[in-house]
């Protein structure tokens, strides 16, 4: 069949239905796919629509100071929510995660991580615990903001704070 296939004989695989190189399977589970099929002609997988593939909207930055405002243990709903439509709880792609972080990843959707909104609001509360300690005893806080959707929110609060900033990029 080797040779068959070398010399363009595709009978057993109709170019129509596979592709040129036949059914893409997983040899590790025996024949059966393991995750799906790939469109004919292509090495990309087809779960759906193309829409799918298209890299998660870039997401405004939440501001520090309406995140410690809102960080009381009875307002815990609606900072889950407004979390939520911010965008916060997208992570990386599923390629590029560090297996460090599994107990704070609540779930994977198109490759993309979602983050556990709990272990979230539990990591802002110790946040917001640790900069009024710092702050009560008198010492500085140099907020730091270099992406292009941060600088803004940054450089504004840190005026009023009288804090120190750092929004564009520095060698260090």
């Amino acid at each position: 069949m080797r040779n068959a296939r070398i010399l363009g004989n595709f009978r057993r695989f109709p170019t129509s239905r596979w592709g040129r190189r036949g059914p893409q399977v997983d040899t590790a589970s025996h024949g059966y796919p393991a995750w799906g099929f790939h469109r004919p002609r292509s090495k990309r997988p087809w779960f759906g629509t193309a829409a799918e593939f298209r890299r998660p909207p870039v997401v405004p930055a939440v501001s520090l100071q309406l995140l410690v405002r809102r960080a009381n243990m009875s307002d815990q709903k609606s900072l889950a929510k407004e979390l939520v439509e911010a965008g916060v709880i997208f992570g990386q792609r599923r390629s590029s995660w560090n297996p460090k972080m599994k107990p704070y990843i609540f779930a994977t959707k198109n490759g993309v991580s979602i983050i556990d909104i709990k272990e979230t609001i539990k990591g802002l509360l110790l946040a917001k615990k640790f900069i009024t300690k710092v702050v009560a005893s008198g010492k500085d806080v140099c907020f730091v903001g270099t992406k292009r959707q941060a600088r803004g929110a940054v450089e504004q609060y840190c005026t009023e704070c009288k804090m120190p900033y750092v929004t564009e990029r520095w060698l260090g």
